[in-house]
């Protein structure tokens, strides 16, 4: 029996979906090409193209900064606009 990785939130920060009511949390998608991808389902930020879905949730799980370090970033990106 394989593992399915849970998928983590919306890296976003623009993403309302923790203010919405309702579901609005990240989903697997099988595409009409047959292959899989992670959607928001709440600002429909998309994840990678892959062939399976655990590499489709692995490739939306994989941040580059975490959430925190990218609010920093847009603090940061704001500051030097003024």
């Amino acid at each position: 029996m394989t593992h399915t990785p849970t998928l983590k939130p919306c890296p976003n920060p623009w993403c309302e979906a923790d203010e919405r009511e309702g579901d609005f949390s990240p989903e697997v998608r099988h595409t009409s090409f047959g292959n899989w991808q992670v959607c928001c389902t709440s600002c429909q930020q998309k994840g990678p193209v892959t062939t399976n879905e655990p590499h489709a949730i692995t490739a939306w799980n994989t941040r580059t900064v975490e959430a925190g370090g990218v609010q920093e970033l847009v603090e940061a990106a704001r500051e030097a606009q003024y």
